[in-house]
């Protein structure tokens, strides 16, 4: 089978990079069309793909993408693998008429899918886990919380509305002050760069670190403090504690605050009852993602290979979309000219 991966944010090559070795192992092909990126050194660049034309040539069974679109007219199934656990998140549940193929990371998004499935029978949903994890299968937070410097990821999202850096500048200022902590700030790619200047101007204990790896940072963290972002949940699965600042949906998985001169004291309390606030988060991340076998890039790929070859007669046309359908070709055209042209 062949497989083309549509990207457009840095971060999908980790959720991707484990399918791609999935996919060679078992003999498939792998293709990767990058949308306003540029190539990282370990692509091959004969895997590559930059029009239409070379799209069709290569002719994808499918199209996996993590973000919320992809172009409707490239061949092959899409399927969506999503960039992040946020269920929270407007937007997340959007039936867009793009997918055919939903691959959900476990109940707490497979249940919501189903349902709306019932109203929309132009697509499956087939739960198998997140490829991302596939390397973390056996990451189980294995920090004590005892050692000194305590190591802390502050990891907000980057929306307006929800982020919490501005709110909490001057606290991680004052907070890298003390010796006690060694503070890592990871920003979403599309937050403002004026964010991430202030608080690389922090110096100090604290440090804004480059990667798009977020889980590399997670598992080398004893504690996670975010807001309503994904990272909260990839940090549970990882078996993390985490601190959240004002969360769009406050759970019992998570210490939640809301006083922003309140950051010290509750990272106090969270290392004081730190066994307790890691197993707080266990049955939220046993219903957010249950798989630890490291296999679901393989069920990712079974239920492509399923889909492609079953025939189902269950599966009703997708909706025209014809207004979507012409922003898209827009947008690929606004982001090479030439897309549309024959390959040179």
């Amino acid at each position: 089978m062949k497989h083309l991966f549509f990207v457009e944010q840095p971060y999908s090559f980790s959720i991707l990079r484990p399918l791609e070795k999935a996919a060679i192992d078992r003999g498939d092909q792998v293709g990767w069309f990058l949308y306003n990126l540029g190539k990282p050194d370990w692509i091959d660049p004969v895997t590559v793909l930059c029009s239409t034309k070379e799209v069709q040539a290569f002719s994808p069974d499918s199209v996996i993408a993590p973000g919320n679109w992809v172009p409707h007219f490239f061949p092959g199934l899409k399927v969506q693998v999503f960039h992040g656990f946020g269920i929270e998140k407007k937007g997340h549940f959007n039936i867009r008429g793009l997918f055919d193929l939903y691959c959900t990371h476990g109940p707490l998004t497979t249940e919501p899918f189903e349902k709306l499935q019932k109203k929309h029978p132009h697509f499956k949903v087939v739960e198998t886990g997140w490829p991302k994890l596939d390397p973390w299968a056996n990451a189980t937070g294995r920090s004590s919380g005892t050692q000194t410097p305590r190591k802390v990821l502050y990891a907000p999202t980057f929306s307006p509305s929800l982020t919490s850096a501005p709110a909490l500048l001057e606290e991680w200022r004052t907070l890298s002050r003390s010796p006690q902590y060694s503070v890592t700030a990871k920003f979403h790619p599309l937050e403002s760069p004026q964010i991430i200047a202030s608080y690389k101007a922090i110096g100090a204990n604290l440090k804004v670190a480059e990667t798009s790896d977020i889980l590399d940072l997670i598992s080398q963290s004893d504690v996670v403090v975010s807001d309503t972002s994904s990272a909260v949940a990839e940090a549970l699965v990882l078996g993390v504690p985490t601190l959240v600042f004002r969360p769009k949906v406050a759970g019992p998985h998570s210490r939640n605050f809301v006083d922003p001169q309140s950051l010290e004291n509750e990272l106090r309390f969270v290392f004081n009852n730190f066994s307790a606030e890691k197993s707080r988060g266990e049955p939220y991340s046993k219903r957010m993602h249950p798989y630890r076998d490291g296999k679901s890039s393989e069920r990712v790929l079974d239920a492509i290979r399923n889909m492609v070859f079953s025939g189902d007669t269950t599966i009703q046309n997708k909706p025209p979309n014809l207004l979507r359908k012409l922003r898209i070709v827009k947008k690929m055209k606004q982001y090479r000219p030439d897309f549309f042209q024959e390959p040179q």
